[in-house]
């Protein structure tokens, strides 16, 4: 794993630190319609989204392949509550969902 893209609540230092300690090259996605858009350094380059702002649904790059994912493996009934007291689990159910999913595709 090279590129990193994450949420625009993790923008900042979190960015900055997992950047330093891990060497990936993070990538904050944020939503056009967001007022805290970043801002170019040099004052001579123009802002990262124009002054009109977008407003309803806007298909943001690669968010989607994470929404997407949460929304297959939330087909599995037991991973939509959480109730385990131990995170590996947790890590087992969404292991075993995936595990289904994959197996239901090579089946096809």
């Amino acid at each position: 794993m090279q590129r990193l893209y994450v949420d625009s609540a993790y923008a900042g230092q979190w960015a900055a630190a997992t950047e330093a300690k891990h060497g990936l090259t993070v990538e904050v996605v944020r939503h056009p319609a967001n007022r805290n858009v970043g801002r170019w350094v040099n004052a001579g380059q123009q802002d990262l989204f124009p002054e009109t702002l977008a407003t309803g649904f806007t298909v943001l790059p690669k968010r989607w392949v994470v929404e997407r994912t949460h929304a297959w493996n939330e087909r599995a009934r037991r991973l939509v509550m959480h109730h385990d007291r131990l995170t590996k689990v947790s890590e087992a159910w969404v292991w075993l969902a995936e595990a289904r999913m994959l197996a239901c595709r090579l089946a096809r």
